[in-house]
């Protein structure tokens, strides 16, 4: 798989423009933040990186989707920095839930 200059590969922003499109409705949002809950990630880095670039940093309250940089910003650190650990946390993510995505894709 091709690594982008992030150090993201191609299919996690792939994954990523996803998880953004559906969450379009408030079951798909449930459904999204209870998969992140359950998920156990390498550190906790990853995790709040993750919620705060799909706008869920709120508990499980859909609060808008950020940019890398934004997120960066948030934590005090670089945008790539922030990049690398939501690609982390999505590869985490895409493992232990690979029915996520068809679950996510029905509207």
């Amino acid at each position: 798989m091709r690594k982008t200059p992030g150090g993201l590969e191609e299919s996690d922003h792939a994954w990523e423009r996803a998880l953004e499109d559906a969450l379009s409705t408030q079951q798909q949002v449930e459904l999204l933040a209870k998969a992140v809950s359950s998920t156990v990630f390498a550190n906790p880095q990853d995790e709040r990186a993750l919620r705060l670039r799909l706008g869920m940093e709120g508990g499980n309250k859909f609060s808008g989707v950020r940019d890398v940089k934004e997120v960066g910003d948030i934590l005090g650190v670089t945008k790539e920095r922030a990049r690398q650990w939501v690609g982390r946390a999505l590869r985490t993510l895409k493992r232990e839930h690979p029915e996520l995505m068809e679950a996510l894709s029905r509207k």
